[in-house]
């Protein structure tokens, strides 16, 4: 057993149920990370890449939630297209997940580089992650 930790270097604005969510289960997490990794290789090569997602989604679901100082977080900027203040909000802080996730660290790694959610080219997106075997520390 593994815990992952996940530290946003900015808002994370990942919609889960057609709704931006503040409650950041790893399943909700992961599936933004595969929905952005399908996505760049779907549109850099022509193609969907071959994975099992009904298989790494069902072990998504395993994995819990031990702790959480996520928050919500408002920014505002100025549109010159709209001609008005807009306001974009996304989770910061802190989460803790644990469960098996040999087969899914390498996926949410990746989404440490890519960014995931909404509104990536306002920065948003960004988080590190870092695990820790069981009877291990930092």
């Amino acid at each position: 057993m593994q815990t992952l930790t996940v530290r946003t270097l900015s808002p994370l604005r990942i919609k889960h149920l057609n709704r931006l969510t503040d409650d950041l289960e790893f399943h909700v997490l992961f599936r933004s990370v595969l929905r952005r990794m399908t996505s760049l290789y779907y549109w850099t090569t022509g193609r969907y890449p071959v994975l099992d997602a009904a298989r790494l989604l069902e072990k998504a679901a395993t994995i819990r939630r031990v702790c959480s100082s996520l928050r919500w977080f408002d920014y505002r900027r100025y549109s010159t297209t709209q001609q008005m203040d807009m306001k974009l909000g996304g989770v910061v802080g802190k989460v803790r997940y644990q469960g098996d996730l040999t087969d899914l660290y390498p996926y949410i790694k990746a989404g440490e580089v890519l960014g995931v959610g909404k509104s990536l080219s306002f920065g948003f997106g960004r988080y590190e992650v870092s695990i820790e075997e069981e009877g291990q520390s930092d």
